[in-house]
């Protein structure tokens, strides 16, 4: 099913969850506004005691991922200031948060499935940044060790390998915001603390440079709503790559789909400019650059292409995607 011929297919489900979710969206939503509170209150709290419990380590919200690496890198830049350790192939997120303040950055060569090899930090301060890519569990290393967990932090049983965890609740995540949204678990004690009092300028106990970084109550109550259906998504999305991975051609990007979130499903081909036309439905590519041209990273980017992946998938879109590959 290829070609010429028409689909209706898009790349996310975000349209099709809102009309199963409105009622309750909209509900929520009159209530938040109805009390008045719209930062730092009930619905804030139930969200960070879910992500904690379900974690299990201390967690904060903050306004996106982005910003969750870039307030651990304002911390491991203050407080220790060695050297950071990131995989040559990531968005450019993981890269741009410690360049803009600063950090001694060394990049490490990819595996065939983009995950990171090991980093052989020299010293235990040094802060090793992991990227769960497409949804991928990752295994610990030497040094403090950041999962930038925006694609997998929902994979695994929710198992945490390190010290530090930030999260994406974008709107093309696993448990997706209508805008952005992000959250930071950490087992270290200080580094909690330095979250809590950055990422609110007003907080009373701050004394240095800080920021506004928060998610809004009406998130929040959209995230609780959401995480009733986490565990039945997720299931869905891995049935639909079980399917696909048994009859597909081409390498297929998940090492291990028991562990993993399969927040993407990434093939890997030669001729992916002629494939994309081909296709009736919606591709994307992640990711088309490198953090440093290594030489699985330079491979990686060349030849990776995303497809459509999300619950709200049919049995009918499934076979048509199914079909051309």
């Amino acid at each position: 099913m290829i070609g010429s011929q028409s689909s209706t297919i898009k790349f996310t489900g975000l349209q099709r969850q809102y009309k199963f979710l409105r009622d309750q969206i909209l509900e929520a939503t009159d209530h938040v506004y109805s009390t008045g509170q719209h930062m730092l209150g009930p619905n804030t709290r139930y969200f960070e005691e879910w992500l904690t419990k379900k974690n299990k380590q201390p967690t904060l919200t903050v306004d996106n991922g982005t910003q969750a690496l870039e307030i651990v890198a304002e911390w491991y830049k203050k407080t220790y200031d060695g050297t950071v350790y990131l995989p040559a192939f990531s968005f450019i997120a993981t890269d741009n948060a410690f360049k803009r303040v600063g950090c001694k950055i060394k990049y490490v060569e990819v595996d065939e499935y983009g995950l990171m090899q090991d980093a052989h930090a020299e010293e235990w301060t040094d802060l090793v940044v992991l990227v769960g890519l497409y949804g991928a569990a990752l295994k610990p290393q030497k040094g403090i060790i950041c999962e930038d967990g925006a694609q997998n932090w929902t994979g695994n049983g929710f198992k945490r390998i390190g010290d530090i965890c930030t999260m994406s609740f974008d709107p093309m995540k696993n448990l997706p915001n209508y805008g952005n949204g992000g959250a930071i678990c950490t087992s270290i004690p200080e580094l909690y603390e330095f979250i809590k009092n950055f990422r609110h300028h007003h907080h009373p106990k701050y004394t240095d440079v800080a920021t506004n970084s928060k998610m809004s109550e009406l998130d929040c109550a959209c995230m609780m709503i959401k995480a009733k259906y986490l565990e039945e998504w997720e299931r869905r999305r891995k049935e639909i790559a079980k399917y696909w991975m048994e009859n597909c051609k081409y390498k297929v990007l998940i090492n291990d789909l028991y562990t993993h979130a399969v927040q993407k499903f990434v093939i890997q081909l030669d001729d992916r400019d002629d494939f994309r036309k081909k296709v009736c439905y919606p591709t994307r590519i992640n990711y088309p650059y490198t953090l440093a041209p290594t030489e699985n990273a330079v491979m990686l980017s060349k030849t990776v292409v995303s497809l459509p992946i999300y619950p709200e998938l049919t049995d009918a879109e499934v076979e048509i995607i199914n079909d051309s590959l």
